[in-house]
């Protein structure tokens, strides 16, 4: 016969809670980890709207110090497109010409949020 204590029984299904309690909360903690690099691409994204007229439009990724570090985007941008842009640090420059042959002054824009600049 083999006795064993009753508090040793609860030890045990006290260690085996704790052990299933540890895995729930690292799973939820998972789970969300997971999801957060889709919201942190997000707030690096934008669309680009050609407000009033088709214009041609070079668009320029900027670091964090605005130094230009590669071109995300060129072409014409009509006056029913959107183009979505992706950052590496929430910002860009964009160029525009109407005439497509000689570039404006760059003008620098946050880019963040998925949200819209509204070109002229």
């Amino acid at each position: 016969m083999i006795l064993i204590e009753v508090g040793a029984l609860k030890q045990k299904g006290d260690i085996t809670m704790n052990r299933l309690h540890s895995c729930v909360v690292l799973a939820i903690m998972m789970t969300g980890s997971l999801a957060s690099p889709a919201a942190v691409e997000d707030e690096k994204t934008c669309w680009l709207q050609a407000a009033n007229s088709d214009i041609y439009v070079t668009v320029w990724d900027l670091d964090a110090e605005g130094n230009e570090l590669v071109k995300i985007w060129q072409g014409l941008l009509t006056r029913t497109d959107k183009q979505k842009l992706v950052t590496t640090d929430g910002k860009i420059r964009y160029y525009i010409n109407t005439s497509g042959e000689s570039d404006s002054a760059g003008v620098d824009k946050i880019c963040r949020n998925a949200g819209t600049i509204s070109l002229p």
